[in-house]
């Protein structure tokens, strides 16, 4: 499937993540902590493939279908972790960005092998498309295309996501735009990691405006009955980055990263206060937090 890429272009993010992402192994740092604190776990090994989760970004193969639960409230590091829900709770889809389009709309797809990005131009979607590719979801294996890109005239970001109907058209099925035309978010940027061996998960990450530069991503699903959903749903994220891992037993899991606290750091600011972790794989079908846990920001 054709796919163009959307750059995230925003500088914050870039000062505040750039050495986790590069140069700086917070990730296995923190993975070490959490694997000699939580049995069962899952660890990477030291060669293990640690990848952004950017729009090119996958697991790649040998990806299992997720990892063990840990015990319920264990932190996945010594001391009390980060503020939410504990290691083995459910992820929840509340807050999702993702929903249902209030306007359905169809179309054919035009050739035998599917919907194409060359079909889902302005005159179909609405949007000047950006950036655009598809997938084959889990659990059922069946295929999603989605676009991101600008409402003309408003200039707001927005995402589709589009699914077979089932007559031989496609319908929209999900769909998130700025509350705010080109005032909320500075950009969407979209990945599908094979996170469990039915099929990829599409991630959107959504990068709001502000100081905090607030990373909030949905976890999309496709099950076997009804059209494609929002499974999971973090947010609030400050200077977040989100990545893929593959650990030493083969699963694909996801690693989220933000500075400690809402506010994190500030334009010319610091992340003294370090880092808040998740790790988040798929479990018996749902999303879980595999580790919970806090550790140093770069060069601490």
């Amino acid at each position: 499937m054709h796919r163009r890429e959307l750059g995230i272009g925003a500088a914050v993010v870039v000062a505040a993540v750039l050495m986790v992402t590069a140069g700086f192994e917070i990730g296995a740092r923190a993975r070490a902590r959490q694997s000699a604190a939580v049995p069962g776990a899952p660890s990477a090994a030291p060669d293990s493939t640690v990848t952004d989760s950017g729009p090119a970004a996958t697991a790649g193969p040998g990806a299992g279908p997720g990892a063990p639960v840990p015990e319920p409230g264990s932190t996945g590091a010594g001391g009390s972790g980060p503020a939410g829900p504990g290691v083995g709770a459910s992820v929840p889809a509340t807050g999702r960005l993702l929903a249902a389009p209030s306007a359905p709309a169809r179309i054919a797809a035009g050739i035998r092998g599917g919907l194409t990005c060359a079909r889902l131009g302005v005159g179909v979607t609405g949007l000047v498309p950006a950036a655009c590719g598809g997938a084959s979801l889990a659990p059922s294996g069946r295929p999603v295309v989605w676009v991101s890109g600008r409402v003309p005239g408003s200039r707001a970001l927005a995402l589709q996501v589009w699914s077979p109907a089932g007559d031989g058209t496609w319908q929209r099925s999900l769909v998130a735009s700025e509350p705010r035309p080109a005032r909320t978010w500075t950009a969407i940027r979209v990945a599908t990691p094979a996170l469990s061996a039915g099929g990829r998960t599409l991630l959107a990450q959504f990068r709001f405006q502000g100081p905090g530069a607030l990373l909030a991503y949905d976890l999309v699903a496709f099950p076997a009955t009804g059209p494609p959903a929002v499974a999971g749903h973090r947010d609030r994220l400050a200077h977040g980055t989100v990545r893929v891992t593959v650990t030493a037993t083969g699963a694909a899991v996801l690693d989220d990263y933000s500075a400690r606290g809402e506010a994190g750091a500030g334009p010319g600011g610091t992340l003294a206060g370090g880092l808040d972790h998740a790790r988040i794989g798929l479990v018996a079908g749902s999303f879980r937090y595999l580790a919970r846990d806090q550790v140093p920001a770069p060069g601490q």
